[in-house]
């Protein structure tokens, strides 16, 4: 019987099984014809995983508005920024991967 063992160079499911958390806060509101909203979600990340790595923090924010030209047509407008953290620690069996 052969067995074969594969280090994946990529995050697996290990790694992303150490989120701590992940709060989202949301606001909306309307004035006249205009609807607007703003957003923020968070996944923060503590300990490492069995590799001796874990994932960055993502932080990600969003910023909506809408114009009520009429009961059908509603145009709106929509900006979305992410930044992710570098991963911390390193997977000893990667650092020779090669291909």
């Amino acid at each position: 019987m052969l067995v074969l063992t594969i280090n994946c160079p990529t995050p697996c499911s290990s790694a992303l099984a150490l989120t701590i958390s992940n709060p989202r806060l949301f606001t909306s509101g309307v004035a006249g014809d205009w609807t607007y909203g703003a957003n923020l979600n968070l996944t923060l990340r503590t300990g490492k995983n069995d590799r001796d790595y874990r994932l960055g923090n993502v932080y990600q924010a969003g910023i909506w508005t809408r114009y009520a030209l009429t009961d059908w047509i509603q145009p709106s407008f929509r900006i979305d920024g992410v930044v992710w953290d570098e991963i911390s620690g390193e997977d000893e069996d990667l650092l020779n991967f090669t291909i």
